[in-house]
């Protein structure tokens, strides 16, 4: 089983989208976290899973100590777009794939070979440059999410927002009456 752990933001949500649209029937568990819970979430999904298989890490600058925790998984892949630390000593089993980029989302639709309009989204809202209506829509949506359900079933809702984009695209939302009325 792939193990996630992404951002819960803009990028992590798009980006995950992004890698349901490569992996559409895997199975996988999935773990939405911020900057200052990621060590816990990453320990976290250790304590929860039987089978440390592999673990994707999207939006999250690595450290030593991060690095090492998710060393524990027999295979980790790193998605990232900030600047690291120079010097971090890379495990054998963790793969980086880390560049300077507009959004996280943008280096995984590279690495997978996906073709998205969700990419050109992500870059918009993670680089604050937001200038298309699709931007502004899905941005407003997840902070309406967020505004609604707090952190109660958030991840739940972050989850389906990232398949239903994979499967439908933007404009699924864009005709929801529910939607509509959220925002």
């Amino acid at each position: 089983m792939k193990t996630i752990v992404t951002h819960v933001d803009a990028d992590g949500i798009l980006s995950l989208s992004i890698f349901f649209k490569k992996f559409k029937g895997s199975r996988m568990r999935i773990f939405f976290s911020s900057n200052q819970k990621f060590k816990d979430t990453i320990c976290s999904s250790i304590l929860r899973e039987r089978d440390l298989d592999e673990l994707y890490i999207f939006d999250f600058t690595g450290t030593r100590e991060t690095l090492s925790i998710a060393s524990t998984y027999k295979k980790v892949f790193w998605f990232d777009h900030h600047i690291w630390e120079e010097n971090l000593t890379i495990p054998k089993n963790v793969k980086i794939c880390v560049e300077k980029s507009e959004s996280t989302a943008n280096i995984i639709a590279k690495y997978f070979n996906i073709e998205s309009k969700l990419v050109s989204i992500a870059n918009e809202i993670d680089s604050y440059n937001i200038k298309s209506e699709d931007a502004t829509f899905l941005k407003d949506l997840i902070y309406a999410y967020r505004w609604k359900y707090g952190t109660s079933n958030l991840n739940s809702k972050y989850k389906n927002l990232a398949r239903n984009l994979a499967i439908s695209g933007l404009e699924k939302f864009e005709r929801s009456e529910n939607v509509a009325k959220l925002l």
